[in-house]
């Protein structure tokens, strides 16, 4: 970061915890937090409430405790097809006589589920079995222009039905705000406690937020599947032209 120009006053650099408080922060999307209570505020939004998400959830992770171990090329890609069970890595080394070793990997089933009849093979056979699998969700190119059309017209037809899914999203909103209103009276009257009104507040207005932030999204992009739709057809696309890719170079 301080090669890029960012640091404190006085040139010095950014601490650990400052980015942290920067990357949580709501101000940037558009809110303000006084006495412990959320409020809209009437700056500019900087970013959108799911990249806000995103970025607590990897946050989240950096924060959290984590074991060191092998990065292994295939951990966390499949589950037994005998079991369901989680598939594990482990690494083996072969000693010689003559001083050198070699390192072997093999891929097994955890058998944390039930009992399991599946033994234990090598990372170059797990590599031909995953590549199969891959090239059985493949799609033929000739297939590619029906696809485009298909998506296409499920997008022109989206977008008709977006509109009703945005007046949806206005109701909902419209609750969240009698909502928020019922609250407020309640904690006017002394019903409610101080502490339970901006916890349920915060609650309530976190929801209307992220109702907001979908309503844009459709606005903006229509129904949130076509874009992982797309990126499907992209995808076994790809690995159909891997897999041929695999036949020219094999016998090379």
């Amino acid at each position: 970061m301080f090669k890029f120009g960012i640091k404190r006053e006085g040139e010095k650099l950014v601490k650990v915890g400052q980015v942290k408080n920067m990357l949580s922060n709501r101000f940037y999307l558009g809110i303000l937090k006084y006495a412990g209570e959320f409020y809209q505020g009437t700056h500019k939004t900087f970013i959108s409430k799911k990249l806000f998400d995103e970025v607590q959830r990897q946050v989240e992770k950096i924060e959290r405790p984590r074991q060191k171990g092998h990065n292994f090329a295939f951990a966390g890609l499949a589950t037994c097809g005998e079991c369901g069970a989680a598939i594990t890595a482990e690494q083996h080394i072969k000693k010689y006589k003559n001083g050198t070793g070699q390192t072997f990997i093999y891929y097994r089933c955890t058998k944390k589920l039930k009992p399991c009849n599946q033994k234990y093979i090598s990372e170059f056979e797990t590599e031909i079995q995953l590549r199969k699998i891959i090239s059985d969700c493949g799609l033929h190119e000739g297939w590619e222009p029906y696809f485009e059309k298909w998506i296409s017209q499920a997008e022109e037809k989206d977008k008709l039905t977006a509109e009703v899914e945005e007046k949806h999203l206005d109701c909902q909103i419209q609750e969240s705000e009698v909502k928020l209103n019922r609250l407020l009276d309640g904690y006017l009257d002394q019903v409610i406690e101080p502490g339970i009104y901006k916890q349920k507040k915060n609650e309530l207005f976190d929801e209307k937020l992220k109702l907001e932030e979908k309503k844009s999204q459709i606005s903006k992009t229509g129904t949130v599947w076509l874009e992982p739709m797309r990126e499907f057809v992209n995808c076994a696309l790809q690995a159909q032209k891997n897999r041929a890719r695999k036949k020219i170079i094999a016998p090379i």
